[in-house]
């Protein structure tokens, strides 16, 4: 019997190695991918600049290319809005999405105090430890790739392209999910987009906080399953 597919969208700053635990816990029910955005990870492929859609193209692009149409999506953080964006844009491409610490409510004020901590010079001055890990996971391209993060948000702060209308457009199923200690991420911004797309539902993990690398994988792999197979 063929295993449904499950496609996983990092988060900003992410790598698809931050999935490898998480993606063998899945393995034994799923199809995994990962997906590895340009400029990204292992991608060696060059980024001049990043935006919403320019990512949810490519998002587009690895489906197609390797024929995932109608697969699930599991997105953390920014990768949970690129699902939504794209399954809005283009229904009936994607399945079931699930999204956790993923951040909805941005304005101009909010993207500022974000793209503070977007600074490689004073991350490497003040949180060595951070800076190596993003060495760790994207190589010499991590300072670049903090500048482009930076102004992607500052655009999202401009323009923040998941209003209520937009996500209206969104007609598949969709769990929307949030660490009870998500520091980033609000529980009343999280409330009302499960509120806003007809066919969601909110969760709430305990105990949770927002960096993935603290998240507990198998209580997320747990959720995940039950409501992608429908246990």
């Amino acid at each position: 019997m063929q295993k449904p597919t499950l496609l996983i969208l990092p988060g900003a700053l992410g790598a698809a190695s931050q999935f490898d635990e998480f993606a063998k816990l899945l393995s034994a029910n799923f199809d995994v991918y990962s997906m590895e955005y340009s400029g990204h990870g292992k991608n060696i492929r060059e980024i001049s600049s990043l935006s919403i859609e320019l990512l949810s193209d490519e998002v587009l692009h690895y489906v197609n290319e390797n024929q995932l149409q109608n697969c699930s999506i599991f997105g953390y953080s920014m990768g949970g809005y690129l699902a939504l964006y794209l399954a809005a844009k283009h229904p009936n491409k994607l399945g079931k999405i699930m999204t956790l610490a993923t951040k909805f409510n941005w304005t101009p004020a909010i993207a500022e105090a974000e793209v503070k901590f977007l600074n490689p010079e004073k991350t490497k001055e003040k949180v060595p430890a951070f800076a190596n890990y993003l060495h760790q996971l994207h190589g010499n391209k991590w300072e670049q790739l903090m500048l482009h993060t930076a102004k992607l948000m500052l655009q999202l702060g401009t323009k923040n392209l998941l209003t209520e209308a937009f996500l209206k457009e969104v007609l598949n199923e969709v769990k929307i999910t949030r660490g009870e200690f998500d520091k980033m991420v609000s529980q009343e911004e999280t409330a009302h987009v499960a509120q806003s797309i007809n066919k969601a539902h909110l969760e709430i993990f305990s105990q949770t906080p927002h960096p993935w690398e603290k998240v507990d994988y198998l209580m997320v792999a747990n959720s995940l399953e039950k409501f992608i197979l429908n246990k």
